[in-house]
């Protein structure tokens, strides 16, 4: 049997689609973009193949970024209904998130910091922590794609910074 909050916000996504004039049967039979596709095996393929706390770490620098009055959910409450002009009913999973999704990724931060001691494990776990924030990149570019049909990806605010030997080629 499905949670309350599970239900409530399955009934939400509903309520978004109806307004954006899809059935549900349509949206499960959509191509995924490419940017969500990778999120989409980026997220699955970390969690199971790592440890739980990587797991954990994957996706906890991003929940601490999406709830709150100032997070990415109150943001795209707030584009939903003021720009794109949905109803408060269609974009209620949003303004649901920005308001009780707070603490949810500084708990499992918490936990992080609690069982992530030594520096084997502090490196995997920052690890971990890249692939979530990549992952939450392409997903946002995977919805951007499918509304504008193009295959472009953010560039970012900052250069790409790698730990990686210097080479030179030949």
């Amino acid at each position: 049997m499905l949670s309350k909050h599970r239900a409530d916000g399955l009934s939400e996504r509903r309520a978004l689609l109806e307004e954006a004039g899809i059935d549900k049967t349509a949206a499960d039979r959509a191509e995924p973009a490419p940017g969500t596709m990778a999120a989409i095996e980026m997220i699955v393929g970390g969690c199971q193949r790592r440890s739980a706390l990587e797991g954990i770490a994957l996706l906890s620098f991003v929940e601490a970024m999406h709830g709150g009055p100032s997070g990415a959910a109150a943001g795209m409450f707030e584009a939903l209904t003021k720009h794109y002009g949905f109803s408060k009913r269609a974009a209620a999973t949003y303004e649901l998130h920005a308001e009780q999704d707070t603490g949810h990724g500084e708990r499992q931060i918490d936990a992080i910091r609690r069982f992530a001691r030594d520096e084997g494990t502090q490196r995997k776990v920052r690890a971990a922590v890249k692939l979530g924030l990549n992952a939450f990149n392409f997903e946002w570019d995977g919805h951007v794609q499918a509304m504008t049909g193009k295959r472009e990806y953010w560039s970012g605010k900052a250069p790409v910074r790698l730990d990686a030997p210097t080479f030179k080629l030949p």
